[in-house]
């Protein structure tokens, strides 16, 4: 994948920034991600995710049925407001750590896919972002890029402060273990403030 400086018209600039300042398009054109049979494929808000991208708030729940890809989009959102705004954090919390160790390598994919040749129209803009905005630091708990924005998974976040919070599968965690699920909603939450966001999906 190419990692050379890349020599832009004026007039490629002009478009360059029209298309990436469009977060909508950034999320349905720049990221790559593996469907349920494994395969790389280019992500595309279905109706479902769609619906819940122009209707999500702030705060926000979404009561979720399987395979529709919500906990994807919410974590792609949460990658692009990290790549696109320095000194932000984003939280996930899921039921086990092994499931947000997943949840983190899926975004760690799709940002190291951004350059994929396999899509030469994206192809120069991954490269320009990840030149831009590289990896500093990487673990399974973790990604930091060079803007000074993290993104970082546990299976309780207390302390620090958060800008986008996601609570994967609150509702199997408060059933099985209520002490856990106290834990977040008096710890995690309060890392929060308010004007940022939390979704919680289960």
């Amino acid at each position: 994948m190419a990692n050379e400086p890349i020599e832009l018209s004026d007039e490629q600039k002009i478009e360059l920034r029209r298309r990436l300042s469009d977060q909508y398009w950034r999320l349905n054109n720049l990221y790559w991600i593996q469907d349920v049979n494994g395969c790389k494929v280019k992500f595309k808000m279905n109706a479902v995710q769609e619906d819940l991208y122009w209707n999500m708030h702030l705060l926000s729940v979404v009561p979720k049925s399987r395979q529709h890809g919500c906990s994807t989009l919410i974590d792609l959102l949460m990658l692009d407001i990290c790549l696109f705004n320095a000194n932000k954090t984003g939280g996930i919390i899921d039921r086990t750590d092994t499931d947000g160790q997943k949840k983190l390598g899926k975004l760690r994919f799709a940002y190291e896919h951004l350059d994929d040749p396999d899509d030469p129209e994206t192809c120069e803009i991954g490269t320009l972002i990840k030149l831009s905005v590289p990896i500093v630091r990487a673990s399974e708990h973790e990604i930091r890029f060079g803007n000074e924005s993290q993104i970082w998974t546990a299976t309780s976040l207390r302390g620090g402060t958060v800008q986008f919070l996601h609570i994967s599968e609150l509702g199997p965690i408060a059933y099985a273990d209520p002490i856990k699920a106290e834990e977040i909603r008096t710890g995690a939450f309060n890392t929060v403030h308010p004007g940022n966001r939390i979704v919680i999906e289960s």
